[in-house]
This record gives C-alpha cells, structure tokens and sequence, in this order.
C-alpha cells in the first residue's frame, strides 16, 4: 500500500510515540522561503536607493537564492530535510550579523531602526528553545545598538536610544511568553495523543505513509495480534494481517477519501500471528505528531458484533419463515442451519412436543447424522414438566427435567461418538408458566468448557425455539392487531371521505355568492361613467377573482382525490378556448398575446376534467406572473399528439422561476415570487392532477427570461379503440 500522495518523507524507524521529519510543507520552509524573497527584495531596494553597495546586494541575492535553494532540496535530499531547522536558525544569525555590518558601515535613519525592531521581532518566533532565543535576543541588542549610534539624524537623542531598547524588550518578552505557552501547549497535546493512542480500547498503530510500515503501536494491538511485545509489530505491513488485500482499485479510492474527509474506514477479517481470525472495524486517518504526518491505523475488535448480527439475521430469517409457513420443520431446519454455520463446532436438535398430533417431535441440521438421531426413540411428556427418551444402544430410560438436563449426554456418548462428536448438552425450553416444552439438544467436537458467548447463543436459540413453539399464538395475536388495524383504517377512510365530501359542498356553495357578485360588478361598472369608481370596482374584481381561485383550487383537489378516471375524446382546440375564456377576468389577462398551435391529426382520450385543470392552472400560472417590462408578453400553447401520448408545451416570457426553485414550486402553498397574490395551491393541484393521469411534467426556466412548462400524459386511443372493437 503507497500512500506517497500524502508524504514523499523517508522512512522512519520504530519509534515509541516519537518521530522523525516528515516531509509536508512546514513552518520552517515558509520562513525559509520568505526570508528569501525578502531578502532580495529588500537588498534591491537599499541598493536602488544607495544605501548600500553592489558588493552588499551581491551579498544579499546570494543569501536568497540559498534560502530558496535550500526549501527545494529539502523536498529530495535527507540531509536539508533532516536539518532544516538548524539551516533556519544558522539563516538568521548570519541576517543579523549582515544587519550590523550594514549598520556599522552605512548611515541609516530612524525609519530603519524601527524596521530593524520590526525585522527583530519576525525572527524571534522559529527560537523554539530558549537558549536559542536568548542567543538570538542579545545579538539583536547589540544591532539595535550599533544601528542606533550610527545613525544619522539631528532628531536623535537619549530618549530615543532608551525607546528602542524598551521596544526591543517588549517585544522579547512578548515572544518569550507565547514561546513559552506554544511550548507548554504543545507538551500537553503531545501528552493528550499518547493517552489517546496507549488507553485506547482498539488497537492503535502510527504507519510511515511512504513505506506503510508500523513505527509503533499501543498494548492493545499487541494484545490483538496475540503478538509477546511490540518488535513483533514494528516494521510490518497491517495488510499482512487481512484475509484479503486490498486492490489496486480499493487503494485509490482509500487515497481519495483520505483526501477528500477527516478518514476512512471498513468492516475486514483479520488473522493473528497464531492464525486465530475475527472481524475488526478497520480505520485510516491521517495525524500530526510532533510537527510530523502518520498513518493512524485504529483496529476496534468486531467480531461479537459481527456474531450478532448474523445471529439476528438467522433469528429474523428463522421467525419469517414460521410466519410463512405452517408447522416447524422450515423454521427450526433453517435456524440450526444458521447457527452452525455461525459456530462450526457445534450440531444441534430439536426435541420438541407437537400439540396438534399429541406427541414428540425432533428436529436436527443435516450435517448431524441421521444414524444418531434415529437411535433416539421418544416417547411422551412426564407429568408435563421433561422429556423422556430411551437410547437405542442401552434401551435405559432417561428422564430429562429442569434439574438433570445434562444426563442426555452420560447415556448417549456412545452414539455421539459415531458422529465423532464428544460432548453434550440438553437445555430446557420452558413456557411462561415453566412448563417444559422442549429440549435443544447441542453437541461440540470437544470437551472444552463452553464459553460466554456459545453459552449466549444457546440461550438466545432456546428463546426463539420458545417463540417457535408458541407461534399459533403469535400468530393469532397478529391477525387479532391486523383487524383492528383494519378498522382503525375504515374508519380513518370514513371520516376522511366525509370530510371531503364537506370540503367540496362548502367549496361548491362559496362560489354561488361570488359568481354573483362579479356578475354584480359588471353590471356597476356599465351604468357608471366615473373612472374613480371604475378603478375601485377593478380592485374589487381582482380580490374576487384571487377568491375564485382559491375556492375553485380547492374543488379540483377534492375532485380530484375522490373522482374515478374518466376517459373520453377530447377536443383539445375547443378547450384551449375555454380556458382562455376562464382566465379573462384576471388582472392583465386582456394584455397578454395568446399564441395557439396544435396538431389535431389523432383523437386525444384522456380524462377531459381533469386535463382541464392543468390547463387552466398553468395559463393562470403564467398571467399572474407575466413581466411587467416586456412590451409583447404572450403564452404559447403548443399541443403534439400520437397515440402512444400527448405533449402540451406551455411557453411564456414572464418573470421565470429561478432554478434553485424549480423542485419547490409544485410544493403546497410555495411561492416562487410575490409579484402576484396567489395561494400557492395551482401547481401542486396540477402535479397531483398529473399523478392521477400518470403523466409528467418539467419545467425549463430561469430568472427575467420566461418559463416553459411540459406536460406529458398518456393517450388512451388504443384502449378505446380495442374497447370498442370487442
């Protein structure tokens, strides 16, 4: 595995939570890098400014370019990745000593000593120890000092001498106390990581990202691996410990992740060195460690979680057969089927009483020899509290009860040892009332003593034996819940349907009143001549209009809930015209250019009502939206049609819906713009008028350039003509 798209550092070593260089871009290459371009910049400056000489600049490219040098090779070459630092550190000191050279030999202003102080500042942050520091801030005094006394300025005195130095102690106490707090945070960080990786309950190990070898790992893998210490671990690919490798593929797409997210992570069975497997939940992310970049590589043991789910499923699987199926032969086949395959030293049976027929039963996996099971002949309950079975080799009666359940395996060992099987175990299944209903009857290769797991999946398979065995109670307590889920739902169903019914009288009676009093505004507005009133009457017209829309909104849903689909030809021309002479009496309908084109070659059959409430809605759609600033707004109608479907393309240049809105506005009281009072309900009332007459529609808009909407629904010809023929 190479993960060099994250590191092209060396190797490192085993470490114990403490590491080499990495080779990611780090503080000290962007110092390195800034002093370079700095440094030349700053040299070409004092030089067109004839503050220093050539011989000085030459001094100062060359620093440049070995800063520059320097951050490059440190990319390929160990040695400058390995002591950049010191590289750093060394810069420094020979930029101070160039600065009192220059101090010394030419006469600087005051403007430069505060640069100086400035320069002084910048530099004290890469010190990490203090030493260094302390160096770095008694060389600096001594610049500052030379610079002072050399300059030439008549404005300079004493006061000025003690600022700068004040300046500069400020400034060092300022990086002594952050350095001192980044380094005791650090500490603590580092600190926090190690009891992070060592306590962890997973086993956790720091990878080399170029060479994908571990460096180090906490107990817990040691533990994991069943290795005797941790040089067992170090140096060693963890793919070395799956049961399958990862491909060229999973590799990239593991690259990709960690690049993209915080991790990645999947579900792989292991090996140990001793050849034990299980299952552990695999992670990969990428750390910092001590200024450095790792592969953390965290291992959380799943495999009781693994046991359990596929417990659960064969327990799942197990109780949907029982329900699909009468008796329960399938469903205890199919569960010791399950649970062998889950723990492959183990066999098991069923002994069980059969209610209906009076009498007992077995049931066994067919990896447990018929022999041995013929050999045991059952007979009746005991007094209801065991069951009593004789072995075919001994004819000795054996009572098997709560309290001697385990004799099944002293009078059977001679047949157990035909399936080389060697020890066994009968458990009891008892009822609510402890009445005992059966036995499972388990055998393992061994004499070992059963661990907690095995002994918790026998007693989960007695709990579901006990639901097996109980099932036509199951049974009948679900048929009892689905009928009176069932009446719950007719009854919902009735009180739905009435309230529908209400909804659509109510909706039916409110339109009477308002027919009425548009037809009343009409009749106004012709008797009188005043423009003032006019206007009113106007305004009136449109709330009543606003209201129709509403009300008749709500009839199409109800209509449309409860109507049966009725197909009949339609006369798509003639119902354009009635939709625009339903939409006249809307604010600026009169404005507005209606272009009509259809094709009326082959009959249309759909449900006529209801194709008229998607019309109708989408023209209305389109008028109240319509831009206010196009000089020719219009709607264009175009209508394809074959036999297979019809197509309605409804075009206009009005306001447009932005795309971000298009999913929305076929939502219930969604607005795409307040530009008109509309509820909200036309265009969800059309999608859900479409789902009826399964057809479709998509909308193709954006904003100020128009909208066009296409309608897509079924034509019914062929069904009626086949319907007419027969």
């Amino acid at each position: 595995m190479d993960l060099t798209l994250f590191n092209h550092n060396k190797k490192h070593k085993p470490i114990s939570l403490s590491n080499k260089k990495s080779s990611i871009i780090t503080m000290e290459h962007i110092y390195l890098l800034l002093a370079g371009i700095i440094y030349a910049i700053n040299g070409y400056v004092y030089y067109s400014t004839n503050l220093i000489g050539f011989f000085v600049l030459l001094i100062n490219i060359f620093f440049a370019v070995a800063f520059i040098v320097t951050v490059i090779l440190s990319f390929f070459i160990r040695f400058f990745d390995k002591h950049l630092f010191k590289i750093l550190q060394a810069s420094l000191y020979l930029i101070m000593v160039q600065s009192i050279f220059e101090s010394s030999t030419y006469k600087h202003d005051f403007n430069h000593i505060i640069g100086l102080l400035v320069i002084y500042m910048v530099c004290s942050m890469p010190f990490k120890s203090n030493t260094s520091l302390y160096v770095f801030l008694a060389i600096n005094f001594l610049m500052v000092s030379a610079s002072t006394f050399f300059v030439e300025n008549p404005l300079m005195s004493n006061e000025v001498i003690i600022l700068a130095f004040f300046t500069g102690g400020v400034v060092s106490m300022v990086s002594i106390g952050s350095r001192l707090r980044t380094q005791q945070k650090l500490k603590q960080n580092e600190q926090f990581f190690k009891d992070m990786f060592n306590e962890s309950a997973g086993a956790n190990f720091l990878t080399d990202l170029q060479s994908m070898k571990t460096v180090s790992c906490n107990k817990k893998a040691i533990e994991m691996f069943e290795a005797s210490d941790e040089n067992e671990l170090n140096g060693v690919d963890i793919q070395l410990f799956q049961l399958s490798t990862f491909t060229r593929d999973e590799m990239e797409a593991i690259k990709t992740e960690l690049k993209d997210n915080w991790g990645w992570s999947r579900e792989i069975e292991f090996k140990t060195l001793t050849g034990q497997t299980f299952w552990g939940n695999l992670e990969y992310r990428i750390v910092q460690f001590q200024n450095n970049s790792f592969l953390q590589i965290r291992i959380t043991d799943i495999s009781e979680r693994i046991r359990l789910e596929q417990l659960l499923r064969a327990e799942k699987a197990t109780l949907e057969l029982a329900s699909q199926t009468e008796g329960l032969e399938k469903p205890v086949l199919n569960l010791l089927a399950n649970i062998e395959k889950i723990c492959p030293g183990m066999r098991c049976a069923l002994l069980f009483y059969d209610e209906h027929d009076r009498s007992l039963s077995f049931g066994y996996s067919s990896s447990l020899n018929r022999t041995f099971v013929n050999n045991l002949e059952l007979y009746s309950m005991n007094s209801g509290t065991g069951l009593t079975n004789t072995a075919a080799m001994t004819r000795k009666p054996v009572e098997l009860n709560e309290l001697n359940m385990n004799s099944l395996a002293s009078h059977a060992e001679g047949l157990i040892n035909i399936n080389h099987l060697v020890a066994c175990h009968a458990y009891p299944i008892l009822s609510e009332t402890d009445t005992v209903l059966g036995v499972l009857a388990v055998y393992f290769y061994d004499h070992v003593k059963r661990n907690g797991q095995e002994l918790e999946m026998i007693t989960r398979m007695t709990n579901i034996c006990r639901i097996l065995l109980v099932k036509e109670k199951t049974i009948q307590e679900n048929k009892n819940y689905l009928n009176t889920l069932q009446v719950k739902n007719n009854e919902l169903k009735k009180t739905n349907d009435e309230l529908d019914r209400f909804v659509y009288s109510t909706s039916h009676d409110l339109r009477v009143p308002l027919t009425n009093v548009m037809g009343l505004i009409d009749i106004t507005e012709m008797s009188i001549n005043d423009e003032a009133p006019k206007k009113y009457l106007a305004l009136m017209r449109q709330s009543v209009v606003a209201l129709d829309d509403v009300i008749r909104g709500i009839l199409d849903y109800s209509r449309n809930a409860r109507a049966e689909i009725s197909m009949e030809e339609v006369n798509i021309r003639k119902m354009v015209d009635d939709v625009k002479e339903a939409v006249k009496f809307h604010h600026h309908a009169n404005d507005i250019d209606f272009r009509i084109f259809i094709n009326e070659q082959i009959p249309l059959y759909t449900d006529k009502q209801r194709l008229f409430v998607i019309l109708n809605n989408l023209v209305s759609n389109a008028i109240k939206y319509f831009n206010q600033q196009e000089a020719h707004p219009f709607i264009s109608i175009v209508v394809q049609i074959n036999t297979e479907r019809a197509l309605i393309f409804i075009e206009d240049n009005g306001i447009g819906i932005p795309e971000a809105y298009h999913e929305k506005v076929f939502e219930m009281f969604y607005r795409a713009s307040s530009q008109a009072n509309g509820s909200g309900l036309g265009l969800y009332i059309l999608k859900e008028t479409l789902n009826r007459l399964n057809g479709k529609i998509s909308v193709v808009s954006g904003a100020d350039i128009g909208t066009t909407f296409i309608v897509e629904i079924p034509n019914h010809i062929n069904e009626y003509n086949n319907k007419a023929i027969a």
